[in-house]
């Protein structure tokens, strides 16, 4: 009788060992699936965000390529304009003082409205930039919404 009563309790300890496995790998299961549906979110958003830039800088390349057609042909009239002024300029100053120093004089002239542009110029140069922002701080909130998820999958 004692031995049928120990066999009983082994057994129901058994059975109580079997179930906390069924258990565990029931929740395993699930871990792993949540970990399988957070990797295929990522891959689709991963892709989203890669069209994302695409796109951005193609926007970019196509607003740099319209703002240089449209500044090459005022670069023209504006080379015109600058030459008459400048023969205006001096022929008005050769009125004045002799005809060399009139061109002189001009030409100085020329010169430092022509640095001055310059320094302008390459001031707006360095604020443009062809990375395409919107993207790579987007990307950075996707990085930290991952993050949130894998550890909040992990301490379930």
């Amino acid at each position: 009788m004692a031995i049928e009563q120990r066999r009983t309790e082994e057994s129901g300890a058994a059975g109580g060992l079997a179930d906390d496995w069924r258990r565990i790998q029931a929740e395993v299961r699930s871990v792993g699936a949540s970990v399988g549906s957070i990797s295929d979110e990522l891959r689709v958003l991963v892709s989203r965000e890669q069209d994302l830039a695409r796109a951005e800088i193609a926007d970019n390349v196509a607003a740099v390529r319209g703002a240089s057609m449209w500044t090459v042909a005022a670069a023209f009239a504006g080379v015109a304009v600058v030459v008459f002024a400048g023969l205006a300029m001096m022929f008005g100053l050769a009125t004045v003082i002799e005809l060399w120093a009139a061109a002189l004089a001009t030409a100085l002239a020329f010169a430092l409205i022509a640095g001055l542009l310059g320094m302008l110029a390459m001031r707006r140069a360095r604020e443009f930039s062809l990375l395409p922002k919107h993207t790579l701080r987007s990307v950075q909130e996707d990085v930290t919404w991952a993050r949130k998820q894998f550890k909040r999958n992990a301490a379930s």
